[in-house]
């Protein structure tokens, strides 16, 4: 019998945020994947009188390694004009 691999594509894992100190910061954080890119994920409870908004609010934000960036940043530089 093979064994099957586990997908976790357009999947998120939250826990609870334990380092919460703000009302502000997240209730839960974790991490999802969506499409095969890795996010991080935030999961917050929205305190509202209003019976039809919503109860929670996800954010994800793209996990982005810090070569990536520098690489990205030094790329433009080299392509972009210099003014004087």
């Amino acid at each position: 019998m093979s064994e099957q691999q586990y997908d976790d594509n357009n999947k998120a894992s939250l826990w609870v945020n334990d380092k919460k100190v703000e009302d502000w910061h997240a209730d839960f954080n974790g991490t999802a994947k969506i499409n095969n890119v890795e996010y991080y994920a935030n999961l917050m409870k929205v305190d509202s009188d209003n019976a039809k908004a919503p109860k929670w609010r996800m954010t994800f934000t793209p996990k982005i390694k810090k070569e990536e960036t520098s690489g990205a940043i030094v790329d433009k530089m080299l392509k972009d004009e210099i003014p004087f």
